[in-house]
């Protein structure tokens, strides 16, 4: 049997990569364990003022970041390439702003759980460089797209309203160790 050099090795097609799959699963996880922790902090919430606590700005944090953000951002890293007739983004920095957005967006949300609001100061920030990393790989593949539609003008939209929570969720957290 003839061996194959690894330099000629045939690339997966375009488009494949392991990026949207990295945001869905960390959004299904995120998924579980705000119903974990919806089931042991739900006394506490569910009482007069409860919406007022740590711990619920942490679970919603955790449902709007960890879930609807991070399987939006997965989907937005399928879809957008496509729609746009434009190749994938650079799937090793994909990789690294995923895990930058994991790994903030956990920080960001434990510190807010517990009260602590100058780690959310840091991570408040770190999340919004992480979303500012995606976008940037989204600009690159708005700008090499061949073709404009109305799903690409909503899509868009998308990306500037998730710059714009971007900073304006980056100036919240600072306000919080600010006062």
């Amino acid at each position: 049997m003839k061996s194959i050099p690894l330099t000629n090795l045939p690339r997966p097609p375009a488009g494949r990569s392991a990026v949207p799959v990295l945001f869905v699963v960390s959004g299904s996880c995120s998924l579980v364990a705000a119903a974990i922790l919806l089931v042991l902090w739900a006394p506490e919430i569910v009482s007069a003022r409860g919406w007022d606590t740590n711990h619920a700005l942490g679970l919603t944090h955790l449902m709007a970041l960890g879930f609807a953000s991070s399987v939006a951002i997965g989907v937005l890293y399928h879809l957008a390439p496509r729609s746009f007739g434009s190749p994938p983004p650079n799937q090793p920095v994909g990789v690294a702003v995923g895990l930058c957005f994991i790994l903030s967006m956990a920080a960001f949300v434990v510190s807010l759980s517990t009260g602590s609001n100058g780690a959310a100061a840091i991570g408040g920030p770190l999340l919004a460089i992480a979303i500012l990393g995606f976008l940037g790989q989204m600009a690159l593949v708005v700008g090499r797209g061949k073709r404009r539609s109305l799903t690409c003008d909503f899509l868009l939209v998308a990306f500037t309203c998730l710059g714009l929570v971007a900073i304006l969720g980056s100036a919240l957290a600072i306000s919080l160790q600010l006062g």
